[in-house]
Parts: C-alpha cells; structure tokens; sequence
C-alpha cells in the first residue's frame, strides 16, 4: 500500500480526507486480515474521490484474480449477504450485456455513421461481451490481465505488446479506471496502443460517495449486516461504516473524467451521461476522445 499526497487524476494537493474502512471481504482477500481504517480522499480542483492508501500492482492482482468467479462470490457472500449467487451472476448475464451494446452502441451512433471500424479493442473488458457484436464485421480483440477466456470470434491479446501489434478504429474502456489504483496508468497504457486518429471511449460509474444516497445505501447494508452476521456488524460500527473501500477505488466526476482524457493529450470529442442501471441502480458518465496526430474521423452527424 502506498499514501496518496496528491491527486491521482490533476495532481492537486488540495485534498479534504475521510475516514472510510476497507470492507472485510476486500481486507481479507487481499491481505488476509480484519477491515482496519483508511481515508476517503476529495480533490476540491476536479472532484475526484478515492481513497489512501492506494493498491500496489501484487495487491491489485490478489484482489482481480479470478474475478467474480464461484470462489469471489462465496467469499463476499461470507461478509456481504446480499452479493448472491443469483446477483453475482446477473452483472454479465446475457440480458445485461445486451443491454449495455444497446446503449454504447447509441451513444455512438452519431460517430460510428462517419468512419469505418475495421479493429475494436475491448481494453480490461473480460470476455469481450460488451464488443461481441457492437460494430456487424470487425475485427475483435481483448485485452484483460486476469486471463478470462474471451467468447467465440473476439481474439485474446494477452499483453500489451501484442496489443501494439494490431491497429484499432475503436478501444473501448468500460467500467475498468474505478477498479485501478492509477488511472492514469491504465490510459497512458491505452494511448501507446493507440494510432493516430484511434477514437477511444472510457466508461465509469457516476456514483458520488458523498451523497446522501450512497450514506444511505451502506447504512441499509450495516442494518442487514447486523441483523445476519451481527458481530461483523458491531466491528464495523462507527463514521467509517458510510465510506467502504470495496472494489470500486475511485469515485469519478464529469470534471476529472475529462481532465483524465486531456492528462494524455487525447484530443475530447463528446462527454456526457445516460440513466441508470436497473441492476447497479447508477448513472453512467462517459467520454469519447482520439488519439491526435492525424485527421481526426469522428466527427458528429
């Protein structure tokens, strides 16, 4: 674990900190211990929350190994009894993705009306469900470090230097910078497996913690914790217990998206946000850039 002093999106110093609680599922599955403190960490220059101490790369991959599979599962279940089987299995279930392409693919519409996509990379995407059928005849491909077997037709890149020896129309982002310790790490990795004029599309929850609604939401799972796993509960009482570390790091806000995107010199072509999701019950903010140094293809209807 490493001390955050400044902001890992704009580097910004001015940073108003919490205290928050690693969740016992993520503080046993990573280290092998009891939840113990940390901090909730807001950047008062881009709105970007995240907490101290920041993950280190061994930790991170104790945490993603085997992601949601049956062991995952059974193991927040032991700590969280609301994460079931059933639940844990809806988040990739056919029905959920295809309603995921559905709405990537309106969102880019406009886009997808003035260029050929030939080569879609699905960075951190798992099997690939979310670009299975996204664009009828390109060719697609997978980058993902856990090592999920990708569905029929998508091809698996293992690393990033197989990624650099494709070309891509479209890398596609999704739900992967809230997992990550850097953020910025994960889109320099993205942009030096880019061309020139590659449009690229990052995804991330709108799920401020601050809200009245996330305190709300973490008090109903405590009052069920203590009504199911009642000394668990009891160990968790106190002002963190509204700030869990799980397994989303960071918070993001339309402004820190953006001043992530421009951080790598990628060149914004539209932002914004659509409903939420009937399992996940949040927004979704998302941004649409290009990588500079050519003419750029993706301009709007």
């Amino acid at each position: 674990m490493k001390d955050a002093v400044e902001c890992v999106i704009c580097n910004s110093r001015r940073l108003k900190p919490r205290k928050a609680l690693v969740a016992p599922c993520i503080a046993r599955r990573v280290w092998d211990r009891k939840s113990f403190p940390v901090r909730l960490l807001e950047c008062a220059d881009c709105g970007f929350a995240f907490f101290s101490p920041r993950l280190e790369e061994d930790e991170e991959q104790r945490l993603y190994r085997n992601y949601r599979g049956e062991a995952y599962q059974q193991m927040r279940y032991l700590f969280e009894p609301w994460y079931t089987k059933r639940f844990n299995d809806s988040l990739f279930c056919d029905g959920t993705m295809s309603a995921r392409r559905e709405l990537l693919k309106r969102i880019l519409a406009p886009y997808l009306a003035k260029t050929k996509v030939r080569s879609i990379l699905d960075f951190g995407g798992g099997k690939g469900e979310l670009i299975f059928d996204l664009v009828r005849g390109a060719d697609r491909y997978v980058y993902d470090p856990s090592g999920t077997e990708p569905l029929p037709g998508i091809e698996e890149l293992e690393t990033l230097t197989d990624c650099k020896a494709h070309r891509y129309d479209l890398i596609v982002c999704s739900n992967v910078l809230e997992h990550v310790a850097y953020p910025r790490d994960v889109l320099r990795q993205i942009a030096d497996v880019a061309s020139p004029g590659t449009a690229i599309f990052l995804e991330v929850p709108d799920e401020p913690p601050f809200s009245y609604r996330h305190k709300a939401k973490r008090l109903l799972q405590w009052t069920v914790l203590l009504s199911t796993r009642p000394m668990l509960a009891l160990s968790l009482a106190g002002p963190g217990i509204v700030s869990l570390m799980q397994e989303h790091l960071n918070f993001f806000s339309p402004t820190a998206l953006g001043r992530l995107m421009s951080s790598m010199g990628l060149e914004i072509q539209a932002s914004g946000s659509y409903g939420k999701n009937s399992l996940m019950n949040t927004k979704t903010l998302w941004s649409l850039g290009w990588q500079k140094g050519a003419q750029a293809r993706w301009h709007p209807a």
